[in-house]
């Protein structure tokens, strides 16, 4: 007979194991109550206060319920579950995420819940990691971020249906992947008074089917990417988008792909716009689709002006936008844009390293016929600098002088200098400063200009007297050039001679040459003698000059420019020579050969040469390196043949034609069908035709080796 202890120490061993088994197993189905307790395990009898306190407590693949209402507290998800309010569970989350899910691989539903912000919570539902998430008949309000944050890492899956998501200050929803496909289906959501209804970024591909966006301060759907290779896409079917800034967007930046497709979808009271594209943004209709104010004539571009940019201060990105477009938008932005800066990718952006007012021009068009132009202006102030010092000293005529350095205070180094004005006779602005040997006695009016590193400039205005000492004489010039006219090639020679009261004058005359509207270009300097200074000056192109003539003046005789000399330079004469290398047969083409020179020292002429016989033009050849032109001529009938060869002349050089060259051809036999006949003799055969036809005759027998040249 058994012992009488054994059965209570059995019962005993039992009881220890049903008290210790809450501690360690977890249910498939826990719940929750707005007056339960965490310490609880979370029974239909025992309800926990949280989820985040039911989630250790609840099998992977569970299910937490509420049992009545209650504010069930913030919860970060990490295993796969389904959180079911019932129609009566709270998640109230003030400066706080309401739902976390990072659960890799795992599934998460989230079903008939209430997540509220009360204006301080951060995002409503933020998925960071999970295979497949899915909300269902549930409310999402009052947070600072967004509503709904399907954003994970690796990519997944989720799924709305019968969900609202309004007075967030983010986005109702928004969708994307760093590095995976992130991919969402929607039925029947809500999306309304967000920054933007649906966005969809880069790494995110939404299909929405029944939705509604309205009140947005964007756009009520929408897709943005930005990066080569990145995209982004946005599938509808069936939408109701009301009282939006913009109905719908669709913005690819930097190379990336952006697309929307739309099918029976009605958008009405767009305050901006019903669409707006940017970049490589698309946006696709299946002619279904009803969007009040598309259209040509509704088309503007975006930004409507630039902000201003700060030197070395990263600007923008800015957005280069159509709205009213449909398709695909072609934007492209004109003008000189400030030396770091760059528009390109649908966006401009850069740090400036340069200064001023750059006038722009953005051009849009699409595919339903917009065709629109903005003119901008991208200022890009420069800081206040000056030209320093504010005056400087008087000089005194035929003394030297060295004055202050100028300087460009608050400038970014280095900066350069440039005189405009009038400086007397033998001073110049040398390594920053005044210097040299002022010859004209008077005041001098002009001004210093600064430009620095980041072409910000600055002027200043400045007086200079020069004083004339007691014994100082005044000197006049007069310039003249031999020959005047000239021609390319010869040899001019300018001279300048100078008048004063008595004594000879010092110094050298620096001679200047200026054709047309050109920059003036210096001839050279001689030194005076005798009152005079003379410089053979090198060739001058053909045209129209005005010559200049400069006294440096010295310690005793003023400075003096002469009065400006008209000199006109025509081109070389040329002239031709044509020969030829003999008589020829009839059917021998006659080697000529033209000979073009020109006179003096113009140098080899280039150009073309035209042969003829007559009227009669018998080809054209290029000179070639020695002047040179040939061409193998092929001459009618036998006799003798006057030619001539004209040069057509060049910019340096006059046209030229030659003297008549007899040119001999001399008749040649052919037997045709065993006859002896001479192309000369035989009658009729004056006819250009026939003679061919004989030649023709003669080569091939000649191939046959049946005839020898007379």
């Amino acid at each position: 007979m058994a012992s009488p202890a054994f059965p209570l120490r059995l019962a005993l061993a039992a009881a220890l194991l049903c008290a210790a088994s809450p501690a360690f197993a977890q249910a498939t189905r826990t719940w929750v109550s707005g007056v339960g307790d965490d310490v609880n395990p979370c029974s239909r009898t025992a309800p926990c206060r949280t989820f985040a306190g039911a989630l250790p407590k609840t099998a992977s693949g569970g299910e937490i319920d509420a049992l009545d209402a209650g504010d069930f507290g913030p919860v970060t998800v990490t295993r796969s579950v389904t959180l079911d309010g019932r129609g009566v569970g709270r998640v109230l989350a003030e400066d706080a995420h309401a739902v976390v899910v990072n659960a890799p691989g795992a599934t998460v539903v989230l079903r008939n819940l209430s997540l509220q912000g009360a204006r301080s919570g951060l995002d409503g539902l933020r998925v960071l990691a999970a295979r497949s998430v899915r909300v269902e008949d549930s409310r999402v309000s009052g947070f600072t971020g967004d509503g709904l944050r399907f954003t994970p890492d690796a990519g997944g899956q989720l799924l709305l249906r019968n969900v609202s998501s309004a007075d967030n200050a983010g986005a109702g929803l928004r969708v994307g992947s760093l590095s995976g496909s992130a991919v969402a289906f929607l039925e029947r959501a809500s999306l309304q008074r967000g920054s933007q209804g649906l966005v969809v970024e880069a790494g995110g591909r939404a299909t929405a089917y029944d939705v509604t966006a309205s009140g947005n301060a964007g756009a009520g759907l929408g897709v943005r990417a930005s990066g080569a290779g990145a995209s982004a896409e946005l599938n509808v079917e069936r939408a109701q988008l009301s009282h939006n800034a913009l109905a719908l967007e669709a913005v690819g930046l930097r190379g990336a792909s952006a697309q929307v497709r739309l099918s029976r979808a009605t958008a009405l009271g767009s305050s901006l716009a019903p669409t707006r594209l940017a970049g490589e943004g698309s946006l696709g209709s299946y002619g279904n689709n009803r969007l009040d104010g598309l259209g040509a004539a509704a088309c503007t571009l975006e930004p409507a002006a630039l902000a201003p940019a700060a030197l070395e201060t990263a600007y923008g990105p800015v957005e280069l936008a159509l709205r009213g477009g449909l398709g695909r938008a072609q934007l492209s932005l004109t003008g000189a844009l400030p030396r770091g800066m760059q528009a390109s990718g649908g966006v401009l952006e850069g740090t400036p390293t340069e200064g001023g007012d750059f006038p722009l021009t953005l051009t849009g068009t699409d595919d339903n016929g917009c065709s629109v132009q903005r003119s901008l202006v991208l200022s890009v102030p420069c800081p206040a600098t000056s030209v320093d010092p504010d005056s400087v000293p008087g000089a005194t005529a035929g003394e030297p002088y060295e004055g202050p350095l100028f300087s460009h205070t608050g400038a970014q180094a280095p900066s350069t200098l440039q005189l405009m004005g009038t400086l007397p006779i033998g001073l110049g602005l040398v390594d920053g400063r005044l210097k040299g040997l002022p010859t004209q006695p008077g005041t001098f009016l002009f001004r210093v200009g600064a430009t620095d590193a980041h072409r910000c400039a600055a002027e200043r205005s400045y007086t200079l007297e020069v004083v004339r000492p007691a014994d100082y004489q005044d000197t006049t010039a007069q310039l003249s050039a031999t020959p005047s006219p000239a021609a390319y090639g010869q040899s001019l020679t300018l001279t300048a001679r100078l008048a004063v009261a008595s004594g000879e004058p010092t110094g050298s005359v620096a001679f200047f040459a200026t054709q047309g509207a050109g920059p003036e270009r210096a001839l050279g300097v001689a030194p005076v003698s005798a009152r005079g200074a003379s410089l053979v000056a090198p060739s001058l192109e053909p045209g129209a000059y005005s010559l200049r003539a400069v006294y440096s003046g010295d310690a005793h005789f003023s400075g003096a420019e002469a009065p400006a000399l008209a000199l006109k330079v025509s081109p070389a004469q040329t002239q031709t020579a044509l020969a030829s290398a003999g008589p020829v047969d009839l059917d021998t083409p006659a080697r000529l050969s033209a000979t073009v020179t020109s006179s003096g020292a113009a140098g080899t002429p280039t150009g073309l040469v035209t042969f003829r016989e007559g009227e009669r033009v018998l080809g054209s050849a290029a000179l070639d390196a020695a002047g040179v032109a040939t061409l193998e001529a092929s001459l009618l009938g036998a006799g003798t043949h006057s030619l001539v060869a004209a040069y057509a002349g060049a910019e340096r050089y006059l046209p030229s034609t030659s003297a008549p060259l007899a040119q001999e051809v001399r008749s040649a036999r052919v037997e045709a069908q065993g006859c002896g006949c001479s192309e000369a003799s035989a009658p009729g055969l004056a006819s250009p035709l026939l003679l061919l036809a004989l030649r023709a005759l003669r080569r091939r027998r000649r191939t046959e080796g049946g005839e020898r040249a007379p």
